[in-house]
């Protein structure tokens, strides 16, 4: 194991112990979703990187009314490039409205096609989303976005999505 993914999977087991003794009266969540995004590499603009259809799912627990802890993925793919990232995320709920924002650190893999191989390592994730509920229901929707970084060995990844999610 590299350095970078010792340290992700210490972060990840770090937030999972921590929100151990909550599991029991926590509320678990999860959601399940797509939408479109955009991944490149750091030697260039994000514009010039690959655009793609994403995958995205997220579980999740209740720390507090306002505050979830879990693990988020998203997979981006196109033709001639992928993109997945898989962070341990902390997500915030706006009192009042139904926004929330998250943060979340982890690790990420991008082949963009762009000549320079493959970036693995280190992920940074930053994200927002407005939750969509239906009356009577215990499900909802969310229209989500989020933006990723990661750091290889020798040069950078980055991506951008956004799309529609299913939340139970």
């Amino acid at each position: 194991m590299t350095r970078h993914i010792r340290k992700a999977a210490c972060i990840s087991l770090s937030i999972a112990l921590a929100t151990l003794p909550a599991l029991a009266r926590a509320q678990v969540g999860a959601s399940i979703g797509g939408g479109v995004g955009i991944a490149g590499s750091t030697d260039q603009s994000l514009s010039d990187g690959q655009s793609g259809w994403v995958i995205n799912g997220q579980i999740t627990t209740s720390l507090t009314p306002l505050l979830k802890v879990g693990g988020e993925v998203d997979h981006l793919h196109h033709t001639g490039a992928n993109a997945t990232f898989g962070t341990a995320i902390a997500e915030l709920s706006v009192p009042v409205v139904p926004f929330y924002i998250k943060a979340g650190a982890g690790y990420g893999k991008a082949e963009v096609n762009d000549g320079g191989g493959s970036v693995s390592g280190f992920a940074l994730q930053l994200g927002a989303g407005y939750k969509i509920g239906l009356p009577g229901s215990p499900i909802g929707l969310a229209v989500f976005g989020n933006a990723y970084f990661a750091h290889g060995s020798s040069r950078y990844a980055q991506m951008v999505d956004a799309g529609l999610a299913f939340r139970l």
